[in-house]
């Protein structure tokens, strides 16, 4: 069961608040069903933030974890599944 879902967006922080309107469904879902969940800004380096998140992810105490990045222009997402 996924408990922890983390998605990674390239921009600035100041797109935080839309694209947490983007996706309030997928957001309001994972925290019913007890799933936590992050939006994180990718800053300068997005595809390293998300390599270091693969990485070194799921946070201590979590079992499975989705990792998504949300790329800028014509390009499609990238996901990953980590397993503690």
């Amino acid at each position: 069961m996924v408990n922890e879902l983390r998605i990674y967006f390239e921009g600035d922080n100041r797109l935080k608040p839309g694209f947490h309107a983007f996706i309030k469904e997928i957001v309001e879902a994972a925290r019913k069903k007890r799933c936590r969940f992050q939006l994180v800004e990718a800053k300068g380096t997005p595809f390293q933030d998300f390599d270091d998140a693969v990485k070194t992810h799921p946070t201590p105490g979590t079992y499975f974890c989705w990792i998504a990045m949300l790329r800028s222009k014509s390009h499609s997402p990238i996901f990953a599944a980590v397993r503690e």
